[in-house]
């Protein structure tokens, strides 16, 4: 039996994001027969140990380590970088005793925040890491500067990869990288290029998620056809584009509607747009709790996403699972989670600007809304075959098996 450590920073049960991914990738692993051990913050431990399945508890092992509440009041990502250089002392002790045959990195997932696990003389596989995903200047040129500056700063880090001592060391180390995106594996040079596979973050549990959805479904109270959107509202996230969209789509769907699931800063301005536009038929919803979520997805007939930068979004996955047709924009994660049978996937072109996007945008949910119901359900019957076929659980056990023996 192999034995596994496993770095994750971030790793809670029934989480989505980055929390599930170290959980659930860890999960598998024991499944299928690895003895893992998990290095992960101590705050974690009031619900991982209730949690561990029963069938696993003689291969799963977790081990904590302390991460700075001083830190994370100032941003998760200084905890992070503390806990990073604190946990490799652990980690050493750990390796000394134990004689792991394998170091798995997994969360945080960003390739330019610095680890140092890496330096421990154990093979070592990093990822799903992401960091090479930019969105297009023109739309964050006019941001304020404190949603600006990430951007710029990722232009910068991206641009000059080769001499960043924080990625080259332990991606020359690595005996395996799996990169999020295309988008990732391509800033690195052609020999690291030669060992990266591409594979997303965030698995399903499609049947634990098809038994949570609620049975009782709220019926559905107005003509026409509604859309619905799940997740931040950021700027990031790019609603303001869905809603010029769905004003352009009104004038030849009247009826049409769209409801908003979700929070953020960016709440009040998208909500004045709606105002000073005499947008009808958009409801911002606010968070809700799961259950009710859940029913909104499930009686909406369109899924509609128009982010800028995701890796895999649990929104998308969420959407394919109730198989919902999509309408999304063709980049980086997005890319990776969808195909067009499932998606019709709007491309970013360079000259693009937030108008000709919103028309085009447009015009694509127009062309869903437009077909019959049945093509409509095909879109979604689709959407829940790749979501089966790449992001289940079972794709999950085989890939552990890829990246581990």
């Amino acid at each position: 039996m192999k034995k596994i450590l496993i770095s994750a920073f971030s790793c809670l049960p029934n989480r989505g994001s980055e929390p599930g991914v170290g959980w659930n990738w860890a999960v598998l692993a024991a499944e299928e027969g690895y003895d893992v051990t998990v290095l992960t913050r101590t705050k974690c431990k009031k619900k991982i140990e209730p949690a561990i399945p029963e069938e696993v508890k003689k291969n799963l092992h977790f081990t904590y380590c302390d991460s700075s509440k001083k830190m994370r009041k100032i941003s998760i990502y200084l905890e992070y970088l503390h806990w990073q250089w604190k946990s490799y002392k652990y980690a050493k002790t750990l390796t000394q005793k134990q004689g792991f045959d394998k170091i798995w990195f997994l969360t945080f997932g960003n390739m330019f925040l610095p680890i140092k696990i890496y330096k421990l003389n154990v093979p070592f596989v990093w990822g799903p890491i992401g960091g090479g995903e930019v969105v297009p200047k023109q739309f964050w040129k006019n941001w304020k500067l404190k949603y600006k500056f990430p951007h710029i700063l990722k232009a910068f880090l991206t641009s000059t990869v080769i001499h960043n001592p924080f990625v080259m060391l332990p991606a020359k180390k690595a005996e395996k990288i799996i990169a999020r995106t295309e988008e990732t594996k391509n800033i690195f040079p052609n020999d690291i290029q030669e060992k990266t596979i591409i594979n997303l973050e965030t698995l399903l549990d499609i049947k634990g998620f098809i038994a949570d959805i609620p049975r009782t479904k709220i019926e559905k109270k107005s003509k026409g056809l509604s859309l619905i959107y799940t997740g931040r509202l950021v700027p990031l996230k790019n609603v303001e584009l869905l809603l010029r969209a769905f004003q352009i789509c009104k004038t030849e769907i009247p009826d049409l509607r769209l409801s908003i699931i979700g929070d953020g800063n960016d709440k009040k301005r998208l909500e004045a747009y709606v105002a000073n536009n005499h947008l009808k038929d958009v409801k911002f919803w606010g968070n809700l709790e799961r259950e009710k979520t859940l029913i909104k997805l499930s009686e909406s007939d369109i899924f509609v996403f128009p982010s800028l930068r995701e890796g895999a979004s649990w929104s998308l996955l969420e959407a394919m699972a109730l198989k919902k047709p999509i309408v999304c924009l063709e980049l980086n994660g997005i890319k990776e989670t969808t195909d067009e049978k499932c998606a019709l996937r709007v491309k970013v072109n360079n000259n693009d600007t937030i108008s000709t996007l919103s028309k085009k945008y447009a015009d694509a949910i127009i062309k869903v809304c437009k077909i019959s119901d049945e093509e409509r359900k095909t879109m979604g019957e689709n959407g829940y075959q790749r979501l089966n076929d790449f992001f289940s659980f079972e794709r999950g056990r085989k890939l552990v098996h890829e990246w581990l023996d």
